[in-house]
């Protein structure tokens, strides 16, 4: 083999063992490639892989959409790892590259998430410039892209997050045709709608969850969003003051939370569940689950509420010295932040103190904060001066009270050895179902729809009927109307107040001044009978 043969054969060899080797653009897509199936599971083995992707590009590649796709991934790292500022810097480059190498259906999409970091760096205003932006590149060359409803619903969320309701559904309203054919989005219009309804329009809130419970099985909804959905339906629930359907969501969003793993929100769902409890006046649970809540809350905010409610509850219980405690750590919070707590706070954290235990809440407000102990002291004083002043206008209170419980004791003997009234003791709902009247408890006006609550039943039979409606189908001597939204069966009353009744089975029910009179005119009317 002559010289010339033998180093031909040594540039043959070299060239396929160059044209053997991967290329930096092949080695930087397998590793972006690792740097996305990784996000879900470990962010810094993303950001490992996206570093290696980045390292392997030669400076010819920068100008290739792999280049941006390598850029917009750090964006995602750091916008993961809430450094907003970073993210959007990445971002900005991924925008301002795909532009530049014509690819402008990718820079309009990285735009939407320049938006959201804007949004979470709390500059709105730059947030939804950028989101409008998209909106007009979308309008103009793809006005049916799922983009186009996705940016609406972006825009929607951000008009939610700044108190603007009304705006916030006109774009949910503009997204909802682009989600018609997919579930998952559909069931996040439907948890956000609600979530927004919840501020301004209540109606609008309970009819999206009436449409939903007639036509979906709560098993069917993604679990990643049954948390948010079934809390948003919580909080409706609550404002509507139908507290056992409160419970049952709240309940369902905390199971949501536990199976997915969400751990943040947990204290928030404890503090929800609690706070049903108080407004029910179960204050031994709301204690247990407020202090559930307090031993899983991670940030002041939570912790803001909890303090509250469990200073509340433990005043109910009567157990001063500890709402007393809860009290302080309240207030020591907000002087932590230098937050400035208001007079209505200062009221409710030291004004309806028992009278037995004014000395011992004087001596211990030496301990709050220097800026607010001498007006809560004052607070008190005034508080003790005025129950003197109310005194006498108690007293008649308390004389009808136990007059008014008097004629319901006379009421029950009375009953018991009454025959029952000759009007039907069964009650047909539109629905076809037959309430035994012997076991209904109350019913509740609820919307379009009245609430049948029953002995021994976790849930209300419901039925598309007014309370003035129904109270003509009940036995006059059995039924009456307390208040514009309930009527009672007179014989599991058992406690009667001012203000109040309360069942047998512990449910308290608001007794109002219009249906008072009426209901002391039946009991006494019976007792002459």
């Amino acid at each position: 083999m002559t010289l010339r043969h033998l180093m031909l054969l040594i540039l043959l060899i070299g060239i396929n063992i160059i044209n053997a080797q991967p290329s930096s653009h092949t080695t930087a897509k397998a590793y972006y490639d690792k740097a996305v199936a990784f996000e879900s599971q470990n962010i810094d083995s993303t950001l490992f892989y996206v570093e290696k992707a980045y390292q392997n590009l030669k400076s010819r590649d920068t100008t290739h959409l792999l280049f941006a796709d390598i850029l917009n991934q750090y964006g995602r790292v750091y916008y993961l790892k809430q450094d907003f500022k970073t993210a959007y810097a990445y971002f900005e480059r991924v925008y301002e590259l795909s532009l530049s190498i014509g690819e402008e259906a990718n820079a309009f999409k990285v735009k939407v998430n320049m938006a959201i970091c804007n949004r979470q760096r709390d500059e709105p205003e730059k947030a939804l410039t950028d989101f409008f932006d998209v909106v007009t590149y979308y309008e103009k060359t793809a006005p049916d892209d799922i983009n186009l409803g996705k940016t609406y619903f972006n825009i929607a969320d951000l008009y939610f997050l700044n108190n603007q309701h009304e705006n916030a559904e006109v774009y949910y309203k503009k997204s909802e045709p682009f989600f018609e054919a997919i579930p998952r989005f559909q069931y996040q219009l439907i948890t956000n709608r609600i979530g927004n309804f919840n501020n301004f329009n209540l109606k609008k809130s309970l009819d999206i969850i009436e449409a939903f419970e007639n036509s979906t099985p709560i098993d069917s909804v993604p679990k990643a969003i049954r948390a948010s959905l079934f809390n948003n339906m919580g909080q409706t629930m609550v404002r509507s003051e139908n507290y056992q359907k409160a419970l049952f969501y709240n309940f369902a969003s905390l199971r949501a939370k536990k199976d997915t793993g969400v751990k943040f929100g947990l204290a928030n769902q404890y503090n929800n569940i609690a706070d049903v409890y108080i407004k029910t006046k179960t204050y031994p649970l709301a204690i247990h689950y407020l202090d559930t809540a307090l031993s899983l809350a991670s940030s002041h905010r939570q912790k803001f509420q909890i303090l509250k409610n469990l200073q509340l509850a433990h005043e109910k219980t009567q157990n001063f010295k500890k709402s007393l405690d809860y009290a302080n750590r309240y207030i020591a919070l907000k002087d932590s932040l230098n937050e400035v707590l208001t007079q209505k706070e200062i009221a409710s954290l030291g004004i309806d103190y028992d009278v037995k235990t004014k000395d011992e809440f004087i001596n211990k407000v030496k301990n709050l904060s220097t800026t607010y102990k001498t007006i809560i002291l004052v607070l008190v004083i005034l508080s003790l001066f005025v129950l003197g002043v109310l005194y006498n206008k108690n007293k008649t209170a308390k004389l009808e009270v136990i007059q008014l419980q008097n004629e319901l004791e006379k009421y029950k003997t009375n009953q018991v050895s009454a025959e029952k009234s000759s009007k039907p003791s069964k009650l047909v709902l539109n629905n076809k179902r037959i309430i035994n009247l012997d076991k209904l408890l109350y019913i509740k006006s609820s919307g379009h729809y009245i609430e049948l609550y029953l002995v021994d039943e976790s849930q209300p039979e419901l039925d598309r009927k007014s309370l003035s409606k129904i109270i003509e189908e009940l036995p006059g001597d059995r039924f009456i109307r307390i208040h514009k939204s309930y009527i009672v069966n007179m014989e599991f009353i058992k406690i009667i107040n001012s203000k109040e009744l309360m069942l047998t089975n512990g449910v308290w029910l608001k007794l109002s001044r219009t249906y008072k009179d009426e209901l002391k005119a039946r009991l006494h009317l019976k007792d002459e009978a």
